[in-house]
């Protein structure tokens, strides 16, 4: 019987439900790369925004009042149900012990390599390790999509893009815009509503089939350009403000 090796790169919640489904095979040598010093992937919360202790980016978009936009049922992997105690929209801390609960109960920490950062894959070519089979796991919400926005350095305020958000205190007093509605931009402007004086969503769809809280002003309106102290948006509509997300 024909051995293989194969190699996951992440230990995030995709690469813990690859290590389970292969483990089952007893032909698969595994090796599993995880960059941090634990498991979990996105879930791992940091306070950090930048670099984490090696200088590496961080490319988390996890912040500190973040819950799931899917019930739990539509997250757990097959076999294992999440607690009955965990709410339907479980928060990040949930979701980490999810993961790790699931990691330890298939026995499949032994096959992690943490700290280990993966900079290429390519066929048999002077290489370090050689693998059968190569399955990547790293996540789909690490690289930022910014924006090309006119003047934004004439901008004399704050502008940060979701994946360096962490905390609404830092929007305490102050009118914010942020740019986008989808999934992101609703659950950061309902988070930060409780700190900011006003918070204008700024989209290009359609007007929003939703209550929203009393001081987020909603604008069906992309950003066109920025001024020292304001947003110009494609309606040529003015609001004045002092940080962008």
């Amino acid at each position: 019987m024909d051995e293989k090796k194969i190699a996951v790169i992440g230990a995030g919640i995709m690469g813990i439900s690859a290590l389970r489904r292969l483990s089952e095979n007893k032909r698969f040598l595994l090796t599993c790369f995880e960059r941090n010093c634990d498991l979990g992937g996105l879930w791992v919360y940091t306070d950090q925004t930048e670099n984490d202790v090696y200088g590496r980016k961080i490319n988390s978009a996890m912040y500190s009042n973040l819950q799931t936009n899917l019930p739990k049922q539509l997250m757990q992997l097959e076999g294992f149900p999440m607690d009955e105690e965990c709410p339907s929209f479980p928060t990040h801390t949930d979701v980490l012990a999810y993961i790790r609960k699931v990691a330890d109960q298939c026995d499949i920490r032994k096959y992690i390599k943490f700290n280990t950062e993966v900079q290429l894959v390519k066929p048999n070519d002077n290489h370090v390790e050689e693998f059968d089979a190569v399955i990547v796991c790293n996540g789909n919400c690490s690289i930022p999509n910014y924006p090309m926005i006119d003047n934004e350095k004439e901008f004399g305020g704050l502008v940060i893009h979701s994946i360096r958000y962490r905390r609404p205190e830092l929007f305490a007093g102050l009118n914010v815009a942020v740019l986008g509605a989808s999934h992101s931009g609703m659950d950061i402007s309902h988070d930060i509503s409780k700190h900011a004086k006003t918070v204008y969503l700024c989209h290009r769809g359609s007007k929003l089939p939703t209550l929203l809280p009393a001081n987020v002003i909603e604008k069906t309106s992309g950003f066109k350009r920025f001024t020292s102290s304001s947003i110009i948006l494609d309606d040529n509509d003015v609001i004045q403000i002092d940080a962008v997300i």
